[in-house]
């Protein structure tokens, strides 16, 4: 992920893509819409997963996370967990 980062400067090259293609009057529209939602999904709140709990309504959720935390996690949530 990290060559990822580097090699679209943070994702701004991607993002830069997308709105090209939001953006272009000559695409069909079923693909500037996927470009709107692909920027718009984690921009506006969308949850990149969603969890079911199917167990009891009453007990605790434990979450449990694999991994070091990058520094982009702890640069939002201000904390390592």
């Amino acid at each position: 992920m990290q060559y990822v980062r580097a090699k679209t400067n943070d994702g701004r090259t991607i993002a830069d893509f997308m709105l090209s293609v939001m953006a272009d009057t000559n695409r069909k529209l079923d693909q500037r819409m996927e470009a709107a939602t692909w920027l718009a999904d984690p921009g506006f709140g969308k949850p990149s997963q969603v969890i079911e709990h199917g167990g009891d309504p009453d007990a605790p959720v434990a979450i449990v996370t694999w991994g070091k935390v990058g520094d982009d996690q702890q640069a939002r949530h201000g904390h390592g967990h």
